[in-house]
Parts: structure tokens; sequence; C-alpha cells
């Protein structure tokens, strides 16, 4: 159970009342670092996911074709990424957010479908990636971004939609 579903139970049994606004706050602004991206094209050969539905909600599609595929490998000490099919911005939002400290704009200017491809260090911040890590360790996700698909990392603060909670009460005895 999630999304408006998991709300509304949480709504009714704890009294929940709570709203959506946007608040400048410090985000990851992903550029294109100098020379241009080297991000690949992407070749048609899936039918990339739509990011904005869920996955009962995907179209249907035939037998003779497969989903373009997005998953997150751990590599101890390493992590790769990979996603098939897959615009800037779902990119950043989907996978780069999950592995740093705040939210990810993509402020590319990049338009298309791109298939990616990232291995970097498993760390969480640029102060974690500045920090001891084995030899076999990979670069940090900033560096693996400028050297891997030509992008870049610049701390920024932008527009994020935020959930608030406006109020909740300890629910009754049952």
């Amino acid at each position: 159970m999630q999304g408006p579903m998991l709300q509304e139970i949480l709504e009714q049994r704890f009294k929940l009342k709570l709203h959506w606004e946007t608040r400048e706050i410090p985000v990851y602004a992903l550029t294109v670092a100098k020379g241009a991206s080297k991000l690949r094209a992407f070749n048609g050969a899936c039918v990339p996911i739509d990011a904005s539905k869920a996955f009962e909600d995907q179209p249907e599609i035939s037998s003779a074709q497969r989903r373009c595929e997005s998953f997150v490998t751990p590599k101890p000490p390493n992590i790769q990424l990979d996603a098939e099919g897959s615009s800037v911005e779902e990119f950043a939002k989907a996978f780069l957010s999950l592995f740093v400290d705040r939210r990810v704009v993509d402020r590319t200017a990049l338009n298309g479908l791109f298939n990616f491809h990232l291995e970097f260090a498993q760390t969480t911040t640029a102060t974690d990636a500045a920090a001891a890590l084995p030899d076999t360790a990979g670069p940090s996700i900033f560096t693996a971004l400028q050297e891997q698909l030509g992008l870049k990392l610049e701390t920024a603060k932008g527009p994020v939609d935020i959930l608030v909670i406006d109020s909740v009460s300890k629910p009754s005895e049952n």
C-alpha cells in the first residue's frame, strides 16, 4: 500500500493534515562539464519506462518487445548505475539523488533519451569522497560523472516540492 491509499489511511487514523509546498533549498545542479557530454544516445532497442506512471500503469508491450532496464548494482566498494532509454531529468531524480546528500536538479538542457552507465565509490557526500577509500574503490560520484558521462554536480539552490505535516494526533484506542 502506498501513495494516495496510504495517505488516506494516515489522515483517518492519525487525523493527519499535510500539504505540498515548493521551497528554495540547497540542491546539486547537474550540468554539462567542460568539453561536452559523453552520453550515449538511446538506440531504441527497448521500450522506455514512463517514470510518471506506476509499473502496473505502464502501456502494454508485445512479446517481441522488452522494457528498458534500469538498475543499481552494488559492487563493493563501488556502485554501478545503469539506465536504458532514460532522460537526464529522470536519471538525476531517480538515481543520482539517492547517492548524494541533497536533491539533484537537471540543468543540462540535454533533451531526448540516453543509455547511462556509471560506476563510482560508495560514498554519500563530497566530504566522504575525500575520505580514504580502499585501493579497489572507483572515483567519487562527482569525479565519475565528469570522467564517464561528461556531466558535473554543482552546489546550487533550487525549487523543490516538500511534503509539510501541519498536524498529527495520537490515535484513539481501538
